[in-house]
């Protein structure tokens, strides 16, 4: 199946969508449906179709604009966010997230433009601060952490880094969200050159 199926299954486990013991190999063999992981499930399914759209995005060194930002969230989450939503669009209310606020809904749009605006990463480092960026503005009403990993393919494809490489364990999970807190609290306010504490 290759290294996108098991990015796709880590990034939908990622946010829970099956239980930290499951042995996922094992369970697809036997043909189980997984929640997040079977290829008729639309969580499978469109985050397979957003991640692809993505590659075939940088393989052709196309550049990264907001409708595109907006267009991978729609391929993503089309069949998949909360009743009163649109995928595509972004969110008008503010979220709350592991108990700390995100920037204020009037703020997202310049805040993406501004991550956009940083142009193409260059080293591995550069590439892990537009996502930890992405994840802070969460600029979704729901859908945030699996668009940005996805985004992150495409970072890392236009550096020159081999996506196959990252892995994204549900077993290390709060040491990714350590890292989206420590980047929120280190560089957001450099990166985004506005005090951080009035964003939100």
């Amino acid at each position: 199946m290759g290294w996108q199926h098991d990015f796709v299954v880590q990034s939908n486990g990622i946010e829970g969508y099956y239980h930290e013991d499951l042995d996922v190999p094992q369970a697809l063999q036997q043909g189980e449906h997984i929640l997040g992981i079977a290829e008729v499930d639309p969580l499978y399914r469109d985050h397979m179709a957003a991640l692809e759209f993505v590659i075939e995005l940088a393989e052709a060194e196309e550049p990264l604009t907001e409708e595109r930002v907006l267009e991978i969230h729609l391929r993503l989450c089309k069949e998949v966010m909360p009743l009163g939503y649109k995928a595509g669009e972004y969110r008008t209310t503010g979220v709350v997230v592991g108990g700390r606020s995100t920037p204020k809904a009037v703020n997202v749009r310049w805040m993406v433009q501004c991550l956009l605006d940083k142009g193409l990463p260059k080293v591995d480092e550069e590439v892990w601060h537009l996502h930890y960026a992405f994840e802070v503005i969460h600029p979704f009403r729901d859908g945030n952490g699996r668009s940005g990993r996805v985004l992150l393919v495409y970072w890392m494809i236009r550096a020159g880094l081999d996506p196959s490489t990252l892995k994204i364990n549900y077993e290390e999970r709060y040491e990714y969200y350590r890292q989206i807190e420590y980047w929120e609290c280190t560089y957001a306010e450099r990166f985004f050159g506005e005090p951080f504490i009035l964003l939100l």
